[in-house]
């Protein structure tokens, strides 16, 4: 096993029931993601982006097919798997009675961050993505900008290898997403990346290679590389 491989994806099958009917959502998907490269999944909405990254990170199951992390089959132990995972999903959970701090702290405790690192941890992600004045702050109050931002620290958090990013810039002025691609630039050294998005700059600026969702199924050979 290549140590440096990140993410293997084998054979991925997905089919989406409702009542008696089922769509196909993926089929046969493959691919490989080292560390330090980074795969843009383009599309129309509805074709099953966000899906599949529910799926890379363990929160569905697949029908067929396996998704490695690190050589650790996701759904035969996701245990071991899931703390290389940090995932920025399209929304962040509700939970506007906490504090942006004790919001990062209680994703610290699940994320089993000593207790006597994590309050340095948490302060280093936040001046890194501008919410120092935020930090004492409810959630409730927050813009969807500086939820998006709360949203980056917390999926960055334990330092994953492999980082999973549901349109990480939307909510977030012009300014704001050139700080974040620069974040995730800096980043991609130490992971293997995989974002949704429709910002043409985004696919150009981060990534290596590109997956079209263009129907409702995705194929193996829509894995395509990004031009130098």
């Amino acid at each position: 096993m290549d140590s440096s491989i990140a993410i293997s994806v084998q054979n991925l099958q997905y089919s989406d029931k409702h009542r008696s009917r089922s769509r196909a959502i993926l089929r046969d998907l493959s691919f490989t993601l080292p560390i330090g490269q980074c795969l843009a999944f383009t599309g129309k909405n509805g074709t099953g982006k966000t899906t599949t990254l529910q799926l890379l990170a363990g929160l569905l199951e697949p029908h067929h097919g396996k998704i490695l992390i690190h050589g650790i089959d996701l759904q035969k132990n996701p245990l071991a798997a899931k703390p290389f995972i940090g995932f920025l999903a399209d929304q962040l959970p509700h939970y506007p009675e906490l504090t942006v701090n004790e919001y990062l702290m209680h994703i610290a405790n699940l994320r089993k961050i000593p207790s006597d690192t994590a309050p340095k941890t948490i302060n280093h992600w936040c001046a890194a993505l501008n919410l120092q004045k935020h930090q004492n702050q409810f959630m409730g109050i927050l813009s969807k900008g500086q939820k998006q931002r709360v949203g980056m620290a917390q999926a960055l958090l334990h330092h994953p290898t492999v980082l999973l990013l549901d349109e990480p810039t939307q909510g977030l002025d012009s300014e704001q997403i050139q700080s974040f691609m620069e974040l995730i630039l800096s980043y991609k050294t130490q992971a293997a990346i995989i974002l949704s998005t429709h910002n043409p700059m985004e696919i150009e600026r981060l990534a290596d290679h590109q997956l079209i969702f263009k129907r409702e199924e995705i194929e193996a050979d829509d894995y395509h590389h990004c031009p130098a």
